[in-house]
């Protein structure tokens, strides 16, 4: 079998993009570019006219060049250069922990996708992340409930796939469980990248149960995100490239290039399960109030190195974490003892599991190397 990439697929395929034709590389490829800004384009500009400023386009991403080149090749691909982007908002408010983005690409008059962006590269957005631990709702999911809502306003008559990476595969689940009866039936397929599940008091909910049959949740085989609050088994798991959090990149996951289908596999790794399990039983050994003093806490200490973004932050390791100390040196004693009980219990649980890993890679190794021996022999 040979493996191509996401921007591969899209120099690949050629026959345009309509609903009888999406394919679940598809909803990657909207969620990958909605990590892009459109503000230099006039909404409702085709993918054909956007590669003149990809460049500027991808300048605030994560992944400038693997970004640009993505959009360059959609905009050469008779498969996407039809499609018109609109809608583009892109938000982000410190004082309310906000960081919210969301695309809608219109496939034609009867076919809509909205993508929500995942979280960026800001502090604030890491944040509103981990405030899913201890709130009904965050205000990313309030702002992408609206969107939704206005766009299916906008565009009565079309059908709706909602897709997001990372955080906005969470917002995509989110927005669509929050929309009227009407709307939910004009929901082709929701589809959520590795990205969080919910609390135990959502995914109880008949809105989440109702829904669970249009959503389509695929995660890499070490995911780490997607498997965050994760308590059921309603996952595809996709081969990718790398470990841990290098699998999370939508760009190394494995796509055949026959088919043009994701490639799969039947399970999560096991350094995955151990994590998820870790993780899990890390966070529930906390209660609603603890986990919001521990994050709030963690925050303000990212913060006392006046850091934006955590590139900011890694770039000065050693002298931002003497900030992040001092910082911790001036809280009362019991959010002392919380904040050292929380590290010392995930580094207890993650060191562990790196271990196994590690020891389950070499004993892979050695058995790699015995048959190799017993070839040559032969």
């Amino acid at each position: 079998m040979a493996i191509i990439h996401l921007t591969d697929y899209v120099r690949k395929e050629n026959a345009k993009l309509k609903l009888g034709t999406f394919r679940d590389v598809d909803a990657l490829v909207f969620a990958q570019l909605s990590y892009l800004d459109y503000s230099p384009y006039k909404n409702g500009i085709k993918l054909e006219f956007t590669a003149e400023k990809a460049k500027e386009a991808a300048r605030p991403s994560h992944m400038k060049e693997e970004n640009e080149d993505l959009l360059r090749c959609a905009a050469k691909s008779l498969r996407y250069q039809h499609i018109k982007v609109c809608r583009h908002v892109a938000e982000t408010n410190l004082l309310f922990e906000l960081q919210f983005s969301a695309t809608t690409f219109l496939i034609s008059p009867r076919f809509i996708v909205i993508a929500f962006r995942g979280t960026d590269d800001t502090i604030n957005g890491w944040k509103e992340d981990f405030n899913m631990v201890f709130l009904d709702e965050i205000p990313a999911q309030t702002k992408a409930v609206n969107y939704v809502k206005a766009i299916a306003k906008k565009y009565r008559f079309a059908r709706i796939l909602i897709t997001g990476h990372s955080k906005g595969g969470n917002l995509a689940f989110y927005a669509a469980m929050k929309q009227s009866k009407a709307v939910k039936k004009r929901i082709v397929s929701i589809y959520n990248l590795d990205g969080p599940d919910f609390r135990e008091n959502i995914t109880a909910s008949a809105d989440y149960i109702d829904l669970l049959p249009k959503v389509i949740k695929i995660v890499p085989e070490e995911s780490i995100i997607g498997m965050i609050l994760q308590t059921n088994d309603y996952y595809h798991i996709v081969k990718s490239e790398g470990t841990l959090f290098a699998q999370h990149k939508m760009y190394n996951w494995h796509i055949d290039s026959e088919t043009s289908d994701l490639v799969h596999e039947m399970s999560l790794s096991k350094s995955s399960k151990k994590i998820k399990n870790s993780l899990y039983a890390w966070l529930y050994s906390f209660n609603v109030h603890d986990r919001q003093i521990i994050i709030d806490n963690f925050f303000d200490m990212l913060q006392a190195s006046e850091c934006t973004t955590l590139s900011a932050f890694s770039s000065n390791l050693s002298g931002n974490i003497k900030a992040m100390y001092g910082e911790y040196k001036e809280s009362d004693s019991e959010t002392k003892k919380l904040i050292r009980k929380t590290f010392v219990e995930l580094a207890k649980y993650l060191m562990s599991n790196y271990f196994t890993r590690e020891k389950d890679l070499d004993k892979k190794a050695k058995k790699f190397a015995l048959k190799r021996k017993i070839k040559e022999g032969e």
